[in-house]
């Protein structure tokens, strides 16, 4: 993808296309597939054009995936991973959305959910032809994932499950962000580099710097073609990576809805799997930026053969006793599972700030001294890994030590090497107290675990505007010199620091390209300006990280 979806659906315009002959290709090497292109009739009159695998003779359950990107390219690199895939036992349609690839002149869909309407028309097609058994489903990720929840709210009769990846719905509860703000501006801040690579002058990158306050009225309208889990019948496969962009609380909030909306019949055969991955890294042993977490997509593929197979193939394997929740924990580098989340057992512990720079349970002295640090937008820390979805910024967990905790605009605090493991599973959440020179500014966090040979690996980071502290849509300016309380969240995780490791807080100013870079000023055009921000550390004024401790 270029970029965000929340983007890409600014401005898209289609075009007509007439359908070429089908034709069979020759057979790819890799698997012994009969290979041919298709083309698919719409309810509108349009065709949507892809390619079809098929293996061997007679009638097979068939797996759907609807894709922006080229059908014979995302075979090559997708389809000879897939467990699915490489049994023989399915055939396998990709298709291309109207815009892309060989669909790349179709007109534009008109009326309600035009993606699943798509949908709908290509899975009917499927079942009516004769290689197929009746029985569809659908897989893959990203912006797959969305076309497989907006398919599955159209209710196409011959759909029996689906398999979305490394995505979320735009399901929210009332006074939730729009899907599309809270992956924009987390924290009020403009996530810099989904839009680097996207031209400055471009009509959706100026409307969406435009609007850096959440105004209902123009986020919500931009997504008027974003699934929700409304009306979804079939068995749902989530599937997350904890290194992904799009794997925060939308992704959790998708699943509990998808719970919620779904009947007592249906409850109990949606599942949900998180691994430590990147952004459809699930097939990936090995590094995952600097740590490497072996034997996960081992288990990716033995889930998502499993799935399948019960549903499509009606096979007893054992996928209705399956835990509702699978998820990695890393750092103890292991699965677990769980029928709810946060897991039963967790509980919010806090760990305070203190002037010596630890990080413990124990408050903080009545007397404790305040520390100063800067924040200089001519020098921003550098982001040095985390949920990056472009190749601005390094993904995964990366050493923090040389390039961030080893700029003068930071400030550290570590516990003492821990006596026994602490395994956290759920939000993070840094409360703090600070005061500033500067009428506006920023407070980041990254959350590390320093390993004893001194590594200090990145597990997660946050940001917030403090004149967004408040409320996001409107600002509330700070008068320098007076104390101000701020909370400053980010996604789940699920880790373990072991015994002998230390838990590491790194505040700072900035964490540059993922984020923009404050001016420290109220006036945005006015020249940045270098902001000197105090962080308060007494019982009166506490600043500490919650963490979601699992006993």
């Amino acid at each position: 993808m270029r970029t965000s979806t929340a983007i890409c659906r600014l401005g898209l315009a289609f075009g007509a296309l007439l359908a070429p002959a089908p034709q069979t290709l020759a057979s790819e090497p890799i698997f012994p597939f009969e290979v041919r292109e298709v083309s698919i009739p719409m309810a509108d009159g349009e065709r949507l054009f892809g390619n079809l695998y098929l293996s061997g003779e007679g009638q097979h359950p068939a797996i759907v995936t609807i894709t922006q990107s080229a059908a014979k390219s995302w075979y090559r690199s997708h389809l000879p991973r897939a467990s699915f895939a490489r049994s023989g036992d399915y055939a396998v349609l990709f298709v291309n959305t109207r815009g892309r690839g060989a669909s790349r002149n179709l007109k534009r869909r008109g009326g309600r959910n035009p993606f699943g309407q798509d949908g709908y028309d290509v899975i009917e097609w499927v079942a009516s032809q004769p290689w197929n058994n009746g029985k569809v489903g659908m897989w893959g990720g990203s912006n797959e994932g969305k076309n497989q929840y907006a398919t599955a709210q159209a209710q196409p009769p011959h759909l029996v499950c689906i398999m979305p990846a490394m995505t979320t719905t735009n399901t929210k509860e009332k006074g939730d962000l729009s899907r599309s703000y809270e992956q924009l501006y987390r924290g009020g801040v403009l996530r810099h580099e989904l839009i680097d690579r996207l031209p400055s002058e471009s009509p959706e990158v100026q409307q969406v710097l435009a609007h850096p306050l959440y105004d209902p009225s123009f986020w919500e309208r931009r997504e008027p073609d974003a699934p929700t889990v409304a009306d979804i019948e079939v068995p749902v496969m989530a599937i997350g990576g904890w290194f992904d962009n799009d794997v925060n609380r939308a992704s959790l909030r998708t699943f509990e809805s998808l719970l919620s909306a779904a009947s007592n019949e249906l409850r109990p055969q949606h599942r949900l799997l998180i691994g430590p991955w990147t952004h459809t890294g699930m097939y990936i042993d090995g590094l995952h930026g600097q740590l490497s977490y072996d034997n996960t997509a081992e288990l990716y593929q033995q889930r998502e053969k499993q799935f399948f197979d019960h549903w499509l193939r009606s096979i007893d394997n054992g996928e209705p006793e399956t835990p509702a929740i699978t998820y990695y924990e890393m750092g103890a580098n292991r699965w677990q599972t769980t029928q709810d989340w946060p897991p039963g057992g967790m509980r919010e512990v806090s760990f305070f700030l203190h002037p010596d720079r630890s990080l413990s349970a124990a408050p903080t002295a009545a007397d404790a001294a305040p520390l100063a640090f800067t924040s200089d937008p001519d020098n921003p820390v550098p982001t040095v890994g985390g949920q990056n979805k472009t190749r601005v910024a390094e993904k995964g967990s990366w050493d923090q030590r040389e390039k961030v905790e080893g700029h003068p605009d930071v400030l550290t605090f570590s516990t003492a090497p821990l006596e026994r493991d602490l395994a956290i599973a759920g939000d993070l959440t840094l409360r703090i107290h600070l005061s500033s020179d500067a009428e506006d500014t920023d407070i980041a966090f990254r959350l590390t675990d320093v390993h004893p040979d001194g590594r200090s690996m990145l597990l997660r980071d946050g940001i917030l505007r403090l004149s967004l502290r408040n409320s996001f849509e409107r600002y509330e300016f700070l008068t320098p010199g007076e104390i101000y309380k701020a909370t400053v969240e980010t996604i789940p995780v699920a880790h373990t620091f072991k015994s002998g490791h230390r838990v590491r807080l790194v505040l700072s100013g900035s964490n540059y390209p993922r984020w923009e870079v404050s001016g420290n000023t109220r006036d945005k055009n006015a020249a940045p300006k270098v902001a000197t921000n105090t962080l308060h550390l007494t019982p009166e004024h506490p600043t500490h990280l919650i963490l979601p401790v699992v006993e």
